[in-house]
């Protein structure tokens, strides 16, 4: 069989069911969905549609089977995720195989203003819901026998959660993962009846104590009041009230969220005295559907509004001041770092961006590039829609470059990158150079054998990183070789 997809938004992806009886076969843009179910027994039979898509309706799709220990036959179905019928956090359903068109959907767990449904996870006698409540990712099992449901619980208040590969249909445990700005990546085997869970791997760092380090959850009022949150994480023996070094992350885009994850590369300034801090800003995921859709099109300024809100918020509360802050973005969060840079220069001691969309206008003008209209659902389609244009063209930071002093700034390309041409970080550096008032510490590093995540290699990629960090603390003058009081002991 050959599937073809004529629609240039979708892409389209394939997956077997665990049960082993399906192959799924989904077509996905960024706001419409329709799913294909592929008989994996019987490849004479030609594939079914789940239900027609209908755009603006997304949906996934996984099947369900079951044979009760005294009854002679099993019973299957499908549960739906989706947001179908106004439901924005996305609800559960569920169907028969002989009518699985939306109409006859029935509804399980219902759509929940404070609670995103992500994704499900499906076993024999449990059903395992990946969600997000309060920004943060949550796990929870329901029994299929009785319906009730138990909640994973977690030592931090700020963390990061997920499905591990749990490829046994029968299994009584899930494997999840767990970390924490903290805590190195960890694998836990949870009883699905219990809830007791069982660490079966943990991330080996060399002398890295979590203890030595606080996490926090802050929220920082944005311009039109709205509380975003901010994750963060410093040395346990900070000062209180003494500001630090702070690098502030962002990217706010596609509804990706930037969950509070470790990085071991991170340490490096956290030994120095620094504090690292992510701002959960308007256009990810984080805080659901909504908190998305109030961060794209034509309120895609909150997402920059939002940043600079937090970072005011960091300086005012006394975590750091604008001469020891650096803010940090890549690939959508470097169009994040762009429009920053032309908006409160001032704020910041320097700029990381890498791998920046920062000619978004024209590259959104351009439908012979690969990516563009595809892109048109995320960013708007300045080719067929005045509005799009003017509200792109207003916060491109290629088009928006003045006459200004700039903090130092690196700039980030890599020269097979498929996602954002290498062009565009160096147009951008181009006219920096020739336009702002202090154009001498604007630096483009270019990878000649690097995409869009950076050179390959372990190896090479500290490398990488290694520089990011001297350019931090070049822009901070602070000694490259000083560490905190508690490391040199």
């Amino acid at each position: 069989m050959i599937y073809q997809e004529n629609d240039e938004r979708f892409g389209v992806g394939l997956q077997r069911t665990k049960t082993g009886k399906f192959i799924i076969i989904a077509s996905e843009s960024r706001t419409t969905s329709e799913c294909h179910l592929f008989n994996a027994d019987d490849t004479s039979m030609p594939a079914q549609v789940v239900s027609a898509r209908i755009e603006g309706v997304e949906y996934s799709v996984d099947h369900y089977s079951h044979q009760p220990t005294n009854e002679l036959e099993s019973y299957e179905k499908l549960f739906i995720v989706t947001n179908y019928s106004g439901a924005d956090n996305f609800a559960l359903m569920e169907c028969s195989l002989d009518a699985t068109t939306a109409e006859n959907w029935q509804l399980v767990i219902p759509n929940r203003s404070d609670e995103r449904l992500d994704a499900i996870d499906i076993f024999s006698n449990y059903l395992v819901l990946s969600e997000r409540s309060k920004g943060l990712e949550q796990i929870r099992i329901m029994n299929l026998s009785d319906k009730s449901i138990s909640t994973v619980q977690f030592p931090d208040q700020v963390y990061s959660t997920g499905l591990g590969a749990n490829l046994d249909y029968e299994s009584q445990a899930i494997r999840i993962y767990y970390t924490s700005l903290a805590v190195p990546m960890t694998d836990v085997d949870v009883d699905c009846q219990t809830l007791a869970p069982t660490t079966v791997k943990v991330q080996a760092v060399v002398d890295h104590d979590p203890s030595r380090y606080e996490t926090q959850r802050l929220y920082a009022p944005a311009a039109d009041g709205v509380m975003i949150p901010v994750s963060l994480v410093r040395p346990r023996n900070s000062p209180v009230g003494q500001p630090a070094p702070l690098v502030l992350y962002g990217y706010g885009a596609y509804e990706i969220s930037i969950d509070p994850m470790f990085s071991a590369t991170r340490l490096s300034l956290l030994e120095r005295g620094f504090t690292y801090a992510v701002a959960h800003v308007r256009g990810g995921g984080e805080m659901g559907r909504a908190w998305y859709e109030d961060g794209k099109m034509s309120r895609k300024n909150n997402t920059f509004s939002d940043f600079i809100a937090v970072a005011d918020f960091l300086c005012s509360k006394g975590f750091t001041t604008p001469s020891q802050l650096v803010a940090r973005g890549g690939s959508a969060g470097g169009l994040l770092i762009g429009a920053v840079s032309n908006a409160r220069p001032d704020l910041f001691a320097g700029l990381v961006a890498e791998v920046p969309f920062v000619d978004c206008l024209t590259t959104m003008l351009d439908e012979s590039l690969p990516l563009t209209i595809p892109e048109w659902e995320e960013w708007g389609d300045p080719l067929h829609d005045p509005e799009a244009y003017v509200t792109i063209s207003a916060y491109s930071p290629y088009d928006n470059v003045k006459t200004q002093a700039y903090p130092p700034m690196l700039i980030t390309a890599g020269l097979n990158d498929p996602r954002v041409a290498y062009w565009e970080p160096a147009k951008w550096v181009a006219k920096l150079r020739v336009t702002a008032s202090n154009s001498q510490n604007i630096y483009l590093r270019t990878e000649l054998e690097a995409g869009h995540h950076g050179p390959s290699g372990r190896y090479e990629g500290w490398k990488e990183e290694a520089h990011t960090m001297a350019f931090i603390l070049s822009c901070l003058e602070v000694n490259p070789s000083a560490k905190t009081e508690k490391h040199n002991e």
